[in-house]
Parts: C-alpha cells; structure tokens; sequence
C-alpha cells in the first residue's frame, strides 16, 4: 500500500466518526456480536465501547482524513469480574447483558492480576481494519501503538480477549501469552445448561492474552 497511514490517539472529537467506522467496519463480522440474537449490536455495547475513548487509550488509523482502522482500550482493575456482573444485573435479559455475563466468567478464569502480580492492566476490547486497507498491517501497527500508550501511562500490563482467530494471531505475533482459552460452544450462563452462543465458521473459541509492559 503507498497511501500514508497516520497513527494517533482518539479523542472526544472523534467520537461519531469511530462509531460510525464500528458499524460498518466491526460489529457486522465480531464474532461474539453475531454469535447470538438478535444479530445486530446492543446499543449498550455500543456505548460501553466507545465509553474507553475517554481514558486517552484508543488509537485510531488514519488515510486521507479517513479513519480506516480503529482500536478500543481501556483501563480495569481487580474489580472488574465484579463490574461486568453488576453492569449485567442493569440491563437483564438484553443482548450485551449476555457477552457482559461471558466477559465476567473469561475475566474470572483468565485471573490476570494474580498470575502477574499486578493491581491494573489495559484491556483492548475493538480492533477494526477499514476492508480495503486490510492486509497491510495496520491491526497489527494499532495493537502496538496501544501497548505503547499504556505503557506512557505507566500501565503494567496489557490483555485482551479474542473473540476472533484474526486477532489471537495478532497477539501471537505480538509475543503475548495465551492465559485461557473458553470455547464458545462451552460457555454457559449461570444457572443454565443452554449453549448462548453460536459464532459463524472457523471462530470457534475466545482466547484470552496478557503481556507485561514493565
């Protein structure tokens, strides 16, 4: 590609216009998103997403004044299992109740603040690549951008939950440690023996991976 990528943190001004690039660019093809009914995004999810725009940790892809690639993280703590199932008991019976109730169990498992001794990571949440600039590395530019920000900001650690075999191979690469590993067809909700989630094609399961900064 001979277009110019330019790498920057997202702001508040750019609020609408990343939104925007999400639904025509994201929640069309997350598997987690699509996994379940009704297809199409909760609004919740939505604004919880765009909600990590606020802490100064989201990198965004930019080409002619076009955004075409964008990366959502954001800061958690100890509490955040907690968090999830509290945000869940707000909005019972709604799509993003359900993926909150699935984060807060792959939250749980993946325990990351005791396996390396931290009490705060960044947690990348969104990657999406505009569709005609995929293939030239720029998820890949964005996931390191984002690492690098975190660490600016004196963040230990860095993790991530990939819902998609895409991004798991960018944290491959990316040197970070798989520290779980749920199938889709595995999970289910508290007090049930239903399966909730059924994603398209080779996404079969959610890998969980964290990387040390300092």
């Amino acid at each position: 590609m001979d277009k110019q990528i330019e790498y920057r943190i997202a702001t508040q001004k750019d609020y609408n216009s990343v939104l925007e690039f999400l639904r025509e660019h994201y929640y069309p093809e997350e598997p987690l998103t699509i996994a379940s009914e009704p297809i199409e995004q909760d609004s919740h999810d939505e604004e919880a997403n765009m909600s990590n725009i606020e802490h100064g940790t989201c990198v965004i892809a930019i080409s002619d004044q076009q955004i075409v690639g964008a990366f959502l993280a954001g800061p958690k703590y100890p509490d955040e299992e907690k968090k999830l199932l509290e945000e869940a008991s707000h909005i019972p019976n709604t799509k993003w109740a359900k993926a909150l109730l699935f984060l807060a169990a792959l939250e749980r498992d993946s325990n990351v603040y005791e396996k390396y001794n931290v009490d705060k990571a960044i947690h990348g949440h969104v990657l999406a690549v505009d569709k005609k600039f995929r293939g030239n590395g720029i998820g890949l530019k964005l996931f390191e951008k984002s690492m690098e920000r975190a660490r600016e900001l004196g963040f230990p650690l860095y993790s991530s939950d990939c819902t998609s075999v895409y991004s798991a191979q960018l944290c491959d690469r990316l040197g970070m440690d798989c520290v779980n590993v749920c199938a889709f067809a595995d999970y289910r909700a508290p007090d049930s023996d239903v399966q909730v989630f059924f994603p398209p094609g080779e996404h079969k399961f959610v890998k969980t991976y964290a990387k040390r900064l300092v």
